[in-house]
């Protein structure tokens, strides 16, 4: 995973290019291009990933693989509006066995916390060897003048690479973790996502293992 961009904090100034649009090669499946832009292909990196500063505006979502699976990227993206923020990483196009670590960080901008609807980052990876895909998307509702909910994250996992999500929230709180798949299991994967939430900042991390012995 390559730095797109060096920020030890989000700034909070509203500067910001007047249009985003999708980049050219990586089309997104079944999303609008007026609403959403594709991240830069980048490649893996180290297993421990920054934390996301606090109450920074940041949004990040990283998987960590321990499993013996390794998985593609399947349908990514953000809203135009988080596009406004500082890019400081994503993810590549595969997620390794054993030794995989993927990040989509956002840092935002002021602008993008008063643009109108909630703003969305979503990473999906899919396996055709289980066969599932998975992954996680971060909402953050309106924000204005620091007023206005938190960030919260849903999940998702189907068989369908290629197609809509249909995401569920993950819990009651933000900060509550998840566990993945009906029995907490899919031939032999599990996966378990725990997030650190504040005001206008959450940083989730998704983490995947072999199922053993009953134990996820």
């Amino acid at each position: 995973m390559r730095l797109l961009a060096k920020a030890s904090a989000c700034p909070f100034a509203a500067i910001a290019p007047a249009d985003c649009t999708q980049e050219e090669g990586h089309p997104m499946t079944g999303m609008s291009s007026s609403h959403h832009a594709i991240p830069d292909i980048v490649s893996s990196a180290q297993l421990l990933p920054r934390a996301a500063a606090v109450d920074s505006g940041e949004i990040k979502i990283t998987f960590i693989n321990y499993s013996k699976y390794e998985f593609r990227r399947d349908v990514t993206g953000y809203t135009k509006d988080f596009a406004l923020g500082s890019i400081t990483s994503s993810p590549g196009t595969v997620l390794k066995a054993r030794s995989g670590m993927e990040s989509l960080d956002i840092c935002q901008i002021a602008f993008s916390w008063i643009a109108e609807g909630a703003n969305n980052a979503y990473v999906t990876w899919y396996s055709p060897e289980i066969p599932v895909r998975f992954g996680a998307r971060i909402v953050a509702p309106v924000q204005v003048f620091g007023m206005g909910p938190r960030p919260h994250w849903e999940v998702c996992w189907d068989n369908n690479p290629g197609g809509d999500p249909h995401w569920a929230k993950s819990g009651s709180e933000p900060s509550d973790p998840r566990v993945f798949f009906a029995d907490g299991h899919i031939a032999g994967l599990t996966a378990t996502g725990r997030a650190q939430s504040w005001h206008t900042a959450l940083d989730l991390t998704i983490t995947l293992g072999d199922y053993t012995q009953g134990k996820s």
